[in-house]
């Protein structure tokens, strides 16, 4: 699962250097005569308010309520009102505060709201409704609507009747906001792809704020190795000041192998210089890897749920490591309690040893770990050698909405045991409306620190701003594979196919947003290497492996069993480069054999003095074609 993060209302920090400040209260002298601070608001600083569920950080002196150590039951509301604040001579005022509010909502939804007043407090207007921060971030709160005018603020906050955590505040400043200005909340960049390239395209998600009162359109976004400096200037955007977006990098810039070390920035917020630069750069380290071993696909199953407060991370990684390693990661996410539950794959997760709850991860059926921990194993993983290559295919029969899936292995190793053959169906894209499709999250207001843009999305997050995928829809030959799919004994370079029994796909599940994943399993019940394509690509790789791949018709072979010379009869409608391996029973290359280039009806033949008696695998390659044969020596 994963979060549309496009377009969000947060406010962080600005860090914009005041050029004349119309109004300033730093709270370090004591409250002000002319406010008015009631309910559970109080003075005082970091030791006067903290605890292990509302960890504000020392800020000197400022106003506070810390809900969670109120207890159950007994409301920290509190506000706090300014005196009158004259705003003549302004022309785009903003307020500029520092605010520490975590927005977790326990049990009930808690609020922090700023308003504002131009009739002595007879009526108030509300200014915004914050979301969470990170620690102690500087909230954004235009105030042109008031320009001229004699204002009063007040900062309110509500924990909703429940049991919640808090508001701390402090530094206010009211300041000329500028018409463009930008600031970088985070940047997300740690992996990387290196080998013949000489760039890798990083896997990158930055966030840019906008921080003036002209909406953002454009930006460019910049990265730097040290040496060199790219930079791509984004467009069509939409961002109000205050607004969060997510941009992805889209730059391709030279990484090695190891620890490679970028900055990374936004400038020239539409297409003007930013003011205040300071606080545009981020710092991002990327890993770069090379090595991994060609058709090695490392599977790792997600234990998630909608209601699962910490599960946005096994999104998270999920994600990332399926845009890092796109052609070695495969991730599943198992639903549990939700409306994405397929039942058998949720009892067969939670029913392997060790099982250690929600969220967590399962590699390759071995062991499970936490999703933060998953990117050394999979590297680990993919740089092995597999033992197996899988192909998936599959047949539609659009009438019946039914999928055939046949599995082929070829063998890279001679191996003995109960293997097995199993095929998962994923889907992508699943949203709904209901409230039990709305993610729990606790990382919501970033007190957890980052976590792939949950920090700036409330708990829990709407359902209309969800959208889930690697969705596991269904097991074709159940969770621990399909009985007697391979035989006992797998010979090296030999090929091995199984067809499952016809799965019909709901009417609800989008064809077109499915992958088909088939996994080979190992007598323990591990995964010992799979394959991931989308339904699309296994009904073409289908039609592709039985029309134009596989040709054993083309060819006859005699006697059979020989003793000295075997006859290969070829009839070949063109010409094409004719070559032959042949393999022992227990999959030992034994010869090779170069026909050149040939057509039409031909009778080729093979001297198998050499060989010893026993039986023999022929793969004949006919351009891109294979033919296969098995033929016994016999003297």
């Amino acid at each position: 699962m994963k979060n549309l993060f496009l377009h969000f209302l947060f406010f962080l920090c600005l860090g914009f250097t005041a050029n004349a400040q119309y109004y300033t209260e730093d709270l370090e002298s004591g409250i002000p005569a002319d406010w008015v601070v009631d309910g559970a608001f109080a003075l005082g600083t970091a030791a006067d308010a903290a605890n292990a569920a509302f960890p504000v950080p020392g800020h000197t002196n400022f106003i506070w309520v810390n809900d969670d150590a109120i207890g159950q039951g007994v409301s920290g509301n509190g506000t706090a009102t300014t005196g009158m604040i004259s705003l003549d001579g302004t022309t785009q005022p903003g307020l500029f505060m520092e605010v520490y509010f975590r927005d977790l909502d326990y049990d009930a939804d808690e609020t922090a709201k700023v308003s504002a007043s131009n009739d002595g407090g007879a009526t108030w207007t509300e200014l915004i409704n914050m979301t969470g921060t990170a620690g102690w971030e500087q909230v954004i709160v235009p105030l042109v609507d008031y320009v001229g005018q004699t204002v009063m603020l007040r900062i309110a906050y509500d924990d909703g009747g429940g049991w919640n955590y808090g508001l701390a505040f402090d530094d206010l400043v009211i300041d000329e906001m500028p018409n463009e200005s930008i600031s970088m909340v985070s940047a997300d960049v740690n992996c990387g792809l290196t080998g013949s390239q000489v760039g890798i395209e990083l896997t990158t998600k930055a966030y840019v704020k906008s921080s003036g009162i002209n909406m953002l359109t454009s930006v460019d976004i910049n990265i730097s190795d040290g040496t060199e400096t790219y930079t791509e200037t984004i467009t069509g955007l939409t961002a109000e000041i205050g607004d969060v977006i997510a941009v992805d990098h889209p730059l391709t810039v030279a990484a090695g192998e190891g620890t490679n070390n970028f900055e990374i920035w936004f400038s020239n917020p539409n297409g003007v210089e930013d003011p205040n630069m300071a606080d545009n750069m981020a710092s991002v380290v990327v890993q770069g890897y090379s090595g991994f071993a060609a058709g090695r696909k490392v599977v790792v199953e997600e234990a998630t749920g909608t209601w699962c407060t910490w599960c946005p991370r096994g999104a998270v990684y999920l994600d990332r490591m399926s845009e890092c390693y796109p052609d070695h990661f495969i991730g599943i996410a198992v639903h549990n309690d939700d409306p994405m539950e397929l039942a058998a794959y949720d009892s067969a997760i939670r029913a392997e040893s060790g099982f250690p709850g929600f969220p967590s991860v399962l590699l390759e059926r071995e062991s499970f770990l936490n999703p933060d921990a998953i990117a050394n194993p999979v590297r680990t993983k993919a740089a092995e050698n597999p033992q197996a290559f899988i192909t998936n295919m599959a047949e539609f029969d659009e009438l019946n909405n039914a999928l055939t899936v046949t599995l082929e292995v070829l063998m890279n190793a001679t191996i003995a045991g109960d293997y097995k053959l199993t095929a998962v169906l994923t889907e992508d894209g699943l949203s709904g409306t209901g409230a039990d499709w709305a993610q729990v999250n606790q990382y919501s207001g970033g007190g957890q620190g980052p976590m792939g843009g949950y920090e700036f999305l409330p708990s829990p997050v709407p359902a209309e701003l969800m959208v889930y995928d690697h969705v596991g829809q269904a097991l074709i030959g159940g969770y621990a594979g399909s009985s007697n799919s391979l035989p006992d004994t797998l010979f090296n370079g030999q090929r091995y196919r199984f067809t499952f029994p016809v799965h019909a796909i709901p009417a609800a599940q989008v064809m077109e947003n499915m992958h088909l994943v088939g996994l080979f399993t190992s007598p323990a019940g591990n995964i010992v290497n799979a394959e991931q394509n989308t339904v699309q690509e296994a009904i073409d790789g289908f039609m592709v492996s039985n029309e134009e791949v596989y040709i054993n018709e083309k060819a006859t072979v005699y006697p059979n069993p020989f003793s000295e010379t075997l006859n290969i009869s070829l009839n070949l409608t063109e010409s094409y480069d004719v070559n032959m391996e042949v393999y022992s029973a227990i999959g030992q290359k034994m010869d090779v054999v170069n026909y050149g280039n040939i057509g039409g009806n031909q009778l080729l033949r093979y001297d198998g003095e050499n060989l010893q008696n026993g039986i023999y695998f022929f793969h004949i390659y006919v351009g891109e074609q294979l033919i296969t044969k098995k033929v016994t020596v016999a003297r």
